[in-house]
């Protein structure tokens, strides 16, 4: 959600590490320790550390042990974290900034300088807000805490940040890819990449099951590899790759004990996982609003669990027509009909929907109201019309009178999709190939390196032997001589549409469209 603010208004981006964040912490309790092993070894050497510590020990002469009394935490006391949120947040405090009332890691600050927001995870900070209103938060966290501060962000928590587009930040997470690879290397075997790649990570209208008794099971190292591969792929689902959420659902189901078929479907989700590394998440919010709006998409699957006959459900939140936040998980209970699942569904991801609403609204962010909510079963819209409800059961009557209170105060607005176009399906199935492409492309893009782009215009250049004439590389011609690269605003997918192959000398094949062609060289030849 931060990423995305920071996209929609331009804001700029820092990191903070503090250096030995949780030795700061104050300690409430009285808490010693045992001397470390090799602390002293002679009695004459006792008073030189007494006088170093500065602190009164008490020494048994009979069987010579000590202790130490802890002024400040250390790594590894279950108090110590709690301790350095305290010890910062407070520090924050003091010098203008408002504490979290709906995260407590959530901080924020508005002065003369402008609009700042701390995002803290641990001892890593993220900063976003008006440049001005940046400079100052560090320095006045400077004078408090040992930081080290990157101005230019361009990785946080595992994931590789782009924001060198003007209203629009790209995440992506390479290091995933290389450790999942490096990881199942050895079992996926040499020749894995030659294998055509699949269209959807999981089997189509496939459903796991959990181990029955009398089934061959995994070995415990192959249970353990399994483990590190549903691991990894949860880190990519929570982060970057909505589209793989339902594969690696039903894969967790099994972290206890799996069999070969859930081993066969793991090695098929990595194979396109890896096969599809390029895709990530392209935060480009809707400008042209006012107000920030907020959006949530649900769809739930009448009991999808096979096991244990518990629906499943999937949710997405936009926030200006960008995806911020999906999850696909099973119900915890059991419903009788396909309208109470969806409408258990639509409760759970109003809570999701109204913690951001309140998130927004903390640091002065004005939300378009009514939020709207886009679901597929006309009868639990219905539900919300009728003014006592069909719910029999206690838990579906007490959602109902939750969401009405907010459809009746108009923070809420129920509409209809159709399923074809709810995106959320992705989340609780396995589709058809051509479904899935159609959902998986509103949520994950392939990422293009800036690099790799310019790689790609000079490699065009030297296709062009009136471009290059007498000059060694690319670079060296006047045409990039003269900041001609109006290539660069065109992406290269575009050219990659007209031709289908490249050699390391020249275009060898040309697609129909001509006049298309002609029309790119001519913006890279100039007038």
């Amino acid at each position: 959600t931060v990423l995305t603010l920071a996209a929609l208004y331009d804001w700029d981006l820092a990191i903070l590490d503090v250096e030995t964040a949780f030795l700061y912490g104050d300690l409430k309790e009285d808490i010693y320790m045992d001397l470390p092993v090799g602390f002293f070894s002679l009695d004459e050497n006792i008073s030189r550390v007494t006088d170093i510590l500065k602190n009164k020990f008490e020494m048994k002469q009979a069987n010579r042990k000590m202790c130490l009394k802890l002024n400040h935490a250390l790594y590894g006391l279950v108090q110590a974290a709690r301790s350095w949120w305290l010890k910062f947040v407070n520090a924050l405090v003091n010098v203008g900034f408002e504490r979290g009332e709906v995260d407590p890691c959530l901080i924020y600050r508005k002065n003369e300088y402008g609009i700042l927001i701390l995002i803290l995870y641990v001892d890593d900070c993220l900063l976003t807000g008006d440049t001005l209103a940046i400079e100052s938060g560090i320095n006045d966290i400077k004078k408090m805490f040992n930081v080290t501060v990157t101005k230019k962000v361009e990785e946080y928590l595992g994931c590789r940040i782009d924001t060198s587009r003007k209203g629009e930040i790209t995440v992506h997470q390479p290091h995933i890819y290389k450790h999942l690879k490096d990881k199942f290397q050895d079992v996926l075997g040499m020749k894995w990449q030659e294998e055509k790649k699949k269209s959807t990570p999981s089997t189509p209208n496939f459903r796991l099951m959990r181990v029955k008794e009398g089934e061959a099971v995994l070995s415990p190292q192959e249970q353990t590899l399994y483990r590190c591969g549903v691991g990894i792929l949860l880190y990519l689902v929570k982060q970057t790759r909505p589209d793989l959420a339902n594969a690696t659902r039903e894969l967790s189901r099994a972290m206890d004990v799996a069999n070969y078929v859930h081993w066969k479907e793991l090695l098929r989700v990595i194979k396109y996982t890896l096969k599809s590394q390029e895709k990530g998440i392209v935060l480009k919010p809707n400008r042209n609003q006012a107000k920030i709006s907020l959006k949530l998409v649900v769809d739930a699957e009448f009991a999808g669990d096979k096991d244990t006959r518990k629906s499943i459900m999937g949710r997405v939140i936009y926030l200006n027509n960008t995806p911020i936040g999906w999850n696909s998980k099973g119900q915890g209970s059991v419903t009788l009909s396909s309208t109470k699942a969806e409408y258990v569904l639509m409760s759970e991801g109003m809570k999701d929907l109204m913690f951001i609403e309140m998130c927004l609204t903390y640091i002065k962010m004005k939300v378009d109201l009514p939020m709207v909510v886009l679901i597929d079963n006309i009868g639990a819209m219905e539900m919300l019309d009728s003014k006592t409800g069909q719910c029999k059961t206690k838990h579906i009557d007490t959602r109902f009178h939750w969401i009405k209170q907010y459809v009746d105060e108009n923070k809420v607005k129920v509409n209809y999709v159709k399923s074809e176009n709810n995106v959320a399906d992705i989340l609780m199935k396995n589709l058809q190939p051509k479904l899935f492409e159609k959902h998986a492309n509103k949520l994950v893009t392939n990422i293009v390196n800036e690099s790799k782009q310019m790689n790609d215009v000079g490699f065009f250049v030297r296709c062009n032997t009136r471009l290059m004439g007498k000059a060694k590389t690319w670079r060296d011609t006047d045409w990039a001589k003269e900041e001609r690269l109006q290539l660069l605003a065109e992406p290269m997918g575009e050219i990659r549409k007209y031709t289908s192959s490249y050699t390391g000398y020249g275009i060898t094949k040309w697609y129909p469209d001509r006049a298309r062609l002609r029309q790119l060289r001519k913006r890279v030849q100039g007038p």
